[in-house]
């Protein structure tokens, strides 16, 4: 168990750096836009819909790109005509984000934070995801009433 743990946090360790570096690429060579909400599109994850923003923004070429948001949420928001500052890429302005922690920062994070619980659950050595039979592991007592 203990190498199984340790590949899944190295895998979401390695697409959290990927995720970083895209983003810190487009901080570091990008350009900054307003924009606006022009739509949002349902997208469906397990029976439960999920709102992805569309956004429209003129880059600095002078051209209009309409780009759908990765993060969404479970109502449609910001709604439609919404202004909004977007960070892009200035050589690919389809590598777009809405300039806010959520859409920008936020996912990076999250697959740090499990990639580290794993990491730390492969090798802390009293980890019950690190037993060798699950059901039997003390994963502590409930206190009685």
């Amino acid at each position: 168990m203990t190498y199984y743990l340790f590949v899944c946090s190295m895998v979401l360790a390695a697409l959290s750096i990927g995720m970083f570096k895209r983003r810190l690429n487009v901080v570091r060579s990008g350009g900054r836009a307003q924009g606006h909400v022009v739509g949002h599109e349902k997208r469906e994850i397990d029976d439960s819909p999920s709102f992805h923003p569309t956004f429209s923004f003129v880059d600095h070429d002078g051209v209009q790109h309409n780009i759908t948001s990765n993060a969404g949420w479970s109502v449609p928001r910001p709604p439609v005509g919404t202004k909004i500052y977007i960070r892009y890429h200035r050589l690919n302005p389809e590598l777009a984000f809405i300039d806010s922690f959520y859409h920008f920062w936020f996912w990076p994070l999250v697959l740090a934070g499990f990639a580290a619980a794993l990491f730390f659950a492969a090798w802390y050595p009293n980890s019950c995801l690190n037993h060798p039979d699950l059901h039997t592991c003390n994963w502590g007592s409930m206190p009685e009433l």
